[in-house]
């Protein structure tokens, strides 16, 4: 059974690896899963994820991978040996681009599916040529993935209770887009705190700014881990 530090993946989204290892001592014991996005990455290369592990962090590489289904597959090739934990691939490349994906990974790394970005909204969508909200978006493609054979997906929180409704309960539901209520929605949309998402049915919580960007940022986790505390009793 997960504890709530398992829970949590802390975003590095950071300019620089420099301060990426600057953030992380004081919130040592406190967080075993973290994410690496595409800027850090491209910055970094491979030798940033080597570093993690040598920390002991499990790693998200959330490179949304999204090409033909022959450039897909070389990526997630390249991530299983680099030995990360999950691997994000985009959900609109297709059946095809996903099967690829699926055998050439063979369950490690595990493989979510992005679904609809958290920064995009119904009007965004509709600019994009896509007739439908969301929430109905999200439902078919998770759908999709799971037909397919994916681990899970990366949704909001927004969605959250209607993905774990539909897909039950062993489907990895990832949720970015977390935010405090006194936090700053930034550049997302569609977002939730900690506790509602988890309530909702979410397995992981990804959370980078309201942590990255708090005054103190350990003091900031510590009061996230406390907050999600009442799931336990629920």
């Amino acid at each position: 059974m997960q504890n709530n530090k398992d829970k949590l993946i802390l975003a590095l989204d950071t300019p620089d690896s420099k301060t990426a290892f600057k953030l992380l001592p004081p919130l040592e014991g406190l967080i075993h899963n973290v994410k690496v996005g595409p800027g850090l990455f491209i910055q970094e290369g491979p030798k940033l994820i080597e570093k993690l592990h040598k920390k002991g962090y499990r790693v998200f590489l959330d490179l949304k991978l999204h090409d033909i289904p022959n450039t897909v597959r070389l990526g997630v090739k390249g991530a299983k040996k680099l030995g990360v934990w999950m691997l994000s691939v985009h959900l609109l490349g297709g059946e095809r681009m996903l099967r690829e994906a699926l055998g050439e990974a063979e369950g490690n790394p595990f493989l979510v599916g992005i679904t609809v970005l958290t920064s995009l909204n119904g009007e965004d969508l509709n600019q994009m040529g896509v007739g439908r909200s969301p929430k109905e978006q999200v439902g078919l493609l998770a759908q999709m993935a799971k037909q397919v054979g994916l681990n899970g997906v990366v949704a909001s929180p927004q969605e959250t209770a209607m993905l774990r409704a539909k897909l039950g309960p062993k489907f990895i539901l990832v949720t970015p887009g977390i935010r405090l209520p006194e936090s700053s929605k930034d550049d997302q949309e569609r977002t939730l705190s900690p506790l509602d998402a988890l309530k909702a049915g979410a397995d992981y919580l990804v959370i980078g700014r309201p942590i990255l960007e708090a005054p103190d940022p350990k003091q900031s986790l510590l009061s996230i881990l406390g907050s999600i505390e009442e799931t336990k009793k629920s």
